[in-house]
């Protein structure tokens, strides 16, 4: 888990946890942020997604900003889909961890982020 902060039109700002899954091609919402990040009348592609529990419809946009550990990542990829399908987690995918070489020290249960 990693914390971080997100806005999707650079006002509205949302700070929590995420999930680290280098398994994800973007980042992974629930639906019900769209409005807590003011994209609420932004257009969304609609496209269906493989998940980790079968396919389902995802809305397509992009976030302006993300801040993570005192770095800034804009424009980022982002799906969102059905908050049922997610539970309470939320996902840190390629979209923001491609830009990035990851190192990964399991014995000592850090991930760290280098800029490319």
């Amino acid at each position: 888990m990693v914390s971080v902060a997100i806005s999707g039109n650079g006002s509205n700002w949302q700070t929590l946890d995420m999930i680290i899954d280098t398994g994800a091609d973007l980042v992974v919402l629930p639906e019900s942020m769209i409005a807590q990040l003011g994209l609420a009348n932004s257009a969304f592609t609609r496209k269906n997604m493989q998940t980790a529990n079968g396919v389902t419809e995802a809305k397509i946009g992009t976030l302006q900003e993300l801040r993570i550990a005192g770095e800034t990542v804009e424009n980022v990829e982002v799906a969102f889909i059905a908050d049922q399908l997610l539970g309470k987690n939320c996902l840190l995918g390629m979209s923001v961890l491609g830009r990035y070489q990851i190192n990964i020290d399991d014995k000592s249960q850090l991930i760290t982020l280098f800029k490319k």
